[in-house]
């Protein structure tokens, strides 16, 4: 097979930018398709499938099929500028800020291929050429000296196509996850409003009920026992700081250790248990309900398969501890009408109240739940997770396909494995 040839930025495009596009340009039912520079960073990946902006200004840089694009600032780091993605038709508007890396077609070379290649085997070279702290800018003439190494035409070709299509496996898989959250959240919705059995309706200070369903605030369910406990972390000279984290310990949960209802301890920092043992309280346990309650609100989980006596919460996140001889209230329905429309719509107002959003324990226990009977609360539960199991194997089959791309990639790009043509 032949070798692989290692050429510039610069030899193989010309380098412009973009001009005249801002957020407010936009127009749905506009006549131009057009592209603004942080898009992509959240609409694209390496292969632009269809544009998803119009505008009505006819000014810019029209794109010329195969333009790859790159954008030219950020406010977080260097990192996140290296990224290319490939606009694969004509008089697309490229917006401000926007570097653009246009093919002088002197040599034989495929976008979707480059586009590839150069957001995954050349992001540490692009991220250096970043300048800037405050704000970070990436010039597409910075970029002229960065080598690729090319394959022939048709070895680019057949690349870029296996590439594309395990993205288009993700793509499905993400429709179908987006779907099933959706059918989820609508599901919620009417079921703690109108209940499974369709029964006759009261109107309650929260709007309307099942009759037979009761309203409660959470403080009367631990004056009646239900609830034994609803506490978050320490606050104050207690609080563990980073010179007590260590690298094995009681889990130190904070609110971005919560993620898609569950707790995730894969970047989670650790405390000795003799600090932990110095705390006055929020030592969370197995079976609680865990719930962010500061910055970030309303994210929840179930404590499972806890390999300490107990994890330990910062002031992010508070615990509730079902009493498991309780005949009103389940661990497993709290866990879903946590997660409910309204009352995450109610987490919302409450802590829009304070400058950086925040809902106190007290505040906390002066909420209200609705509370059906256990029978119902049962067939709740097993309603939705239903499809949660199914959004778990979705995620999960998401994560070995993007596993399986990262693989191709390092073996397809650097030319370790070559492919048949």
């Amino acid at each position: 097979m032949q070798k692989w040839v290692k050429l510039k930025i610069g030899d193989i495009f010309d380098t412009i930018r973009g001009s005249g596009l801002s957020k407010d340009s936009i127009d749905q039912n506009g006549k131009y398709e057009c592209i603004l520079y942080g898009e992509l960073f959240t609409k694209y990946k390496e292969i632009i499938k269809q544009v998803v902006s119009k505008t009505n200004i006819d000014k810019g840089v029209n794109s010329i099929s195969g333009d790859l694009l790159l954008p030219g600032s950020t406010t977080t780091n260097a990192k996140d500028l290296a990224i290319c993605s490939v606009v694969n038709k004509d008089n697309v508007k490229l917006g401000g800020d926007i570097n653009i890396l246009r093919n002088k077609n002197t040599y034989d070379i495929d976008p979707n291929y480059i586009a590839y290649y150069l957001t995954n085997m050349k992001k540490r070279e692009i991220s250096a050429k970043a300048q800037g702290t405050t704000i970070v800018h990436l010039y597409a003439k910075d970029l002229k000296d960065i080598e690729i190494e090319l394959p022939t035409i048709e070895e680019q070709r057949r690349i870029a196509k296996i590439l594309l299509n395990v993205d288009c496996i993700i793509d499905k898989i993400n429709e179908d996850i987006k779907n099933i959250q959706t059918e989820k959240q609508i599901l919620m919705k009417n079921i703690f409003n109108y209940g499974i059995y369709h029964e006759k309706l009261k109107t309650t200070n929260i709007g309307q009920i099942p009759e037979n369903w009761k309203v409660k605030k959470f403080q009367e369910l631990i004056d009646s026992k239900d609830i034994l406990d609803i506490m978050d972390g320490n606050h104050g000279e207690l609080h563990p700081t980073a010179k007590d984290y260590v690298s094995n310990g009681i889990p130190f949960i904070m609110a971005n250790n919560i993620v898609d209802g569950k707790l995730n301890l894969e970047n989670c920092k650790y405390i000795s248990k003799e600090r932990a043992e110095m705390l006055r309280k929020g030592f969370a346990k197995e079976n609680d309900v865990l719930i962010t309650h500061k910055g970030s609100v309303g994210n929840v989980a179930i404590v499972k398969n806890i390999t300490t006596p107990y994890i330990m919460l910062t002031p992010q996140v508070t615990y509730y501890r079902i009493n498991e001889q309780s005949k009103i209230l389940t661990k497993e329905y709290l866990y879903y009408f946590f997660q409910s429309p309204n009352f995450q719509n109610r987490l919302k107002i409450l802590s829009a109240q304070s400058t950086r959003a925040y809902i106190g324990i007290t505040a906390q226990r002066q909420l209200e739940i609705v509370i059906p009977k256990i029978e119902e609360q049962n067939k709740i539960v097993e309603i939705l997770s239903k499809l949660d199991n199914k959004l778990i194997l979705l995620k999960k089959k998401n994560k070995e396909y993007q596993n399986l791309k990262k693989g191709l990639m390092q073996q397809l790009l650097t030319g370790k494995v070559r492919v048949k043509i």
